[in-house]
């Protein structure tokens, strides 16, 4: 995930030179000569600008963590969107529908879709994800499995000429903070603790229609509260569920999923579990749990949801002998 700041960084160059495309295949060419760099390293080269310049460019990689929540910038998304839209955006994707997000500058969608994926976690999205999608590949708009893709708004047009061939699916305005087309009522699938989510972060910015300039420095702080914000939602949305594997089933159904909907408490998160647990991003986390367990023993997931379970465990009355 550290290496994706070297993404950014090269990205916006791109954004500089957009008027230029052959300096653009210029540069591209400069970077994949060069190799990712380890944690914490850089990479240095040269290359001319548009006006024949030749000009040196470093590209830094942050150290690697086993916090997640350390190597993504997850206030990105925040600083674009309202909470409101944040909060349909963030369902939509639960739902795992097809999303489009468009704007007219390359960085900022490119950082937005990305910020987006990275509240997720512990989940992935684990479909078709495309954060800037070149005009070739416009295709992909068309396609019936779930994606997120990201359009430049200089190529609306093209995908606008396909929409007869296009199935149902959001799209969204990064610059304008709007929905184009919303179909979906996914907000309601959530359960009633999402709307503790949405104080929250209503809480981080009470101004929430209020957009952040791209350049503007933002603060570790906001990154680190945001990201616990949605972490603690899923740990809500997950605890105990370690409790219901079955070591004596085969592995494809040892997680017991019927009856960890049913031993919940709360009829909306009953809801949202018959739904959620249905979806490809679930499939995928189970099944890196039965596979590996011991390799996300220590994940930042885990161990909250240790220390989450332990305060609940001491909190419980004790039962009378």
């Amino acid at each position: 995930m550290s290496s994706f700041q070297i993404f950014l960084q090269i990205i916006e160059v791109v954004n500089i030179r957009q008027d230029n495309p052959k300096s653009i295949t210029e540069f591209l060419d400069a970077v994949v000569n060069e190799k990712v760099p380890p944690p914490g390293k850089s990479i240095e080269f040269k290359c001319r600008s548009p006006k024949g310049v030749l000009e040196k460019y470093k590209f830094s990689r942050r150290p690697d963590s086993d916090r997640l929540i350390e190597t993504l910038n997850y206030d990105v998304a925040f600083q674009y969107l309202s909470t409101s839209n944040l909060m349909g955006l963030f369902a939509n994707m639960l739902n795992e529908r097809r999303i489009i997000f468009t704007s007219t500058n390359v960085t900022v969608l490119s950082a937005v879709v990305r910020s987006l994926v990275g509240i997720l976690y512990p989940f992935s999205w684990v479909h078709v994800y495309i954060p800037v999608i070149p005009k070739t590949m416009l295709n992909y708009c068309c396609a019936p499995m779930p994606f997120l893709l990201g359009v430049m708004s200089n190529h609306m047009k093209d995908v606008n000429s396909m929409s007869r061939f296009m199935d149902e699916h959001v799209l969204f305005d990064i610059d304008k903070n709007t929905f184009i087309k919303q179909p979906f009522q996914d907000v309601q699938t959530l359960p009633d603790h999402a709307t503790i989510l949405m104080r929250s972060l209503n809480t981080l910015n009470p101004h929430s229609s209020f957009m952040f300039s791209f350049g503007r420095k933002r603060s570790s702080d906001l990154n680190t509260s945001v990201a616990n914000v949605f972490l603690n939602f899923f740990l809500e949305v997950l605890k105990g569920y370690r409790q219901y594997f079955d070591p004596n089933t085969s592995a494809a159904f040892r997680f017991q999923r019927n009856k960890f909907i049913d031993d919940q408490n709360n009829a909306s998160m009953k809801k949202f579990l018959g739904m959620f647990l249905k979806t490809q991003m679930f499939e995928v986390f189970i099944h890196h749990r039965v596979q590996d367990e011991t390799d996300d023993s220590e994940s930042i997931f885990e161990m909250s949801l240790n220390e989450l379970e332990a305060v609940q465990k001491k909190t419980q009355p004790h039962k009378k002998s």
